[in-house]
């Protein structure tokens, strides 16, 4: 089978972007690690992205995935006429997210009677149909996968897409690539990030913003603060650890954060 792997950006070619946040998004990851399994089952897997520079290549195979960079201002023209031409053998497609000119694919979808599947990770990546004519489009898709019954409501409730048609693969991880943590590799870490042996941690892996989940952790935050006199909180964000201070707000604790 030939898939059709749709996605905003992949394999850019920049650990970060001029603002520290890092371009290798874990949509890509998705992509990618989504990519080599379905190769490994003996699959052909093409991605199709946005060309970002004019340095980029156009088409190029890395670690065994066919990649098509799509040139602005006419993404969506590009990717119609590659599927009616070079890629017209693709047998079904998988979409990302909410490019722009992932409509052309769902359209020639339909036309052409192969099957579409839009994985959204997020519940802020859900639309109302009623906003433009894209987001109607994406209403049309043969199925729809969400990683939560939080998710698959949102897709239901504000975009209008039948319970039926959302399929719920909860996220998870192999366990295999973490190492058990010692008590002491725990009491060493404590003390890197001066935090007291008794203090409750929260973890906070993404980058901070709101679509990220900060007003949740903000919740958890403030109950922490509550219900436990030492606490504190460490946060992945932007390729960097920060270890944030106690403080008496959540957006305080923001401007007071230790870069380590």
């Amino acid at each position: 089978m030939h898939i059709g792997l749709i996605i905003k950006d992949y394999a850019i070619g920049e650990k970060f972007s001029k603002n520290g946040i890092p371009t290798k998004s874990g949509a890509e990851f998705h992509a990618e690690h989504h990519a080599k399994a379905l190769i490994a089952l003996g699959h052909k897997v093409t991605i199709f992205a946005k060309k970002r520079s004019f340095s980029a290549k156009s088409t190029e195979v890395i670690d065994g995935v066919h990649l098509v960079r799509l040139h602005e201002p006419f993404r969506g023209g590009e990717l119609f006429l590659r599927l009616m031409t070079t890629h017209r053998d693709i047998d079904t497609f998988y979409i990302l997210g909410r490019p722009a000119f992932a409509v052309w694919a769902i359209l020639y979808s339909r036309v052409f009677h192969k099957p579409a599947t839009l994985a959204l990770t997020g519940i802020a990546e859900s639309f109302d149909p009623h906003e433009s004519w894209r987001n109607r489009v994406f209403t049309k898709c043969s199925q729809y996968l969400a990683i939560s019954r939080a998710i698959q409501s949102s897709f239901v409730e504000r975009s209008g897409i039948f319970k039926e048609k959302v399929i719920v693969q909860p996220q998870g991880l192999d366990t295999v690539h973490y190492a058990q943590v010692t008590d002491a590799q725990k009491r060493k870490l404590r003390k890197e990030h001066r935090l007291p042996e008794d203090a409750l941690v929260l973890l906070f892996c993404a980058r901070v913003v709101l679509n990220k989940g900060t007003d949740t952790l903000e919740t958890a935050w403030s109950e922490s603060m509550q219900n436990f006199h030492r606490h504190g909180c460490l946060s992945s964000a932007a390729g960097k650890r920060i270890c944030c201070k106690r403080c008496s707000s959540f957006p305080r604790h923001l401007e007071t954060a230790l870069w380590s």
